[in-house]
Formats: structure tokens, C-alpha cells, sequence
């Protein structure tokens, strides 16, 4: 899960991912920039963890649509476009995509095996 987080004057990348407990390249890819510095006022979204909730970066292959993504996450169109940043409905082969999702633990499982 994100959350939009509006950075203050005193705000670092190693205070935000301390008080978050997230990953500087997770900030990052779920910005898609690399940021050098951080300005006042800025906003930046910030990977949290969330019960119940996990973030997958999902690679796509020769015949995948957004159809089978959407069936396979369980997750709307909105929700897959406001977190990869397209406005086509076009998907690329190798393009990465980022879902954050509601799963059971026996589905995550089942992803890894």
C-alpha cells in the first residue's frame, strides 16, 4: 500500500524510510524517479506495509493482457493505472508493472512456488 506523504523543510530520504520501515528502492520505483533531494512541499509516495496487504511487481510476458492481470490480483483498472502511471491500455512484453493488492497468505504462497 502507499500513502501520499507531502514533505516538510527538515524531511530526508533516511528519515522517511526510517519512520516507514520501507526500502529506499521501493521510494524509488513507486515515484518513478530517482530523486536526489527531497524539497518542501513535495509529495512523495511512501511503500507502506499493511495487514493483509503485499505489493507485487509483476513482469509481463508475450500474451498477457490487462484482462488476466486484473482476474489473477483481483484489482480494478483505476487501481492498476494509478500505481504504474499509463493512460493506454496497452501492455509492452518486459513492461513492469506494480500492483498492491488485498491477498490471502494462501495465494501469495501459491506465487512463490
Amino acid at each position: 500500500m502507499l500513502i501520499m506523504y507531502t514533505t516538510k523543510r527538515s524531511d530526508t530520504f533516511a528519515k522517511l524510510i526510517d519512520k516507514y520501515h520501507c526500502l529506499l528502492k521501493d521510494v524509488f520505483q513507486d515515484n518513478d524517479v530517482n530523486l536526489i533531494k527531497l524539497v518542501p512541499k513535495q509529495t512523495v509516495f511512501i511503500p507502506i506495509k499493511e495487514q493483509g496487504k503485499i505489493k507485487i511487481v509483476e513482469h509481463i510476458t508475450t500474451n498477457d493482457t490487462i484482462g488476466d492481470i486484473l482476474t489473477l490480483y483481483n484489482i480494478d483498472i483505476t487501481t492498476l493505472q494509478y500505481f504504474n502511471n499509463f493512460l493506454q491500455l496497452i501492455l509492452a512484453e518486459n513492461q513492469v508493472l506494480r500492483i498492491h493488492s488485498k491477498l490471502d497468505q494462501d495465494f501469495f504462497q501459491n506465487l512463490l512456488y
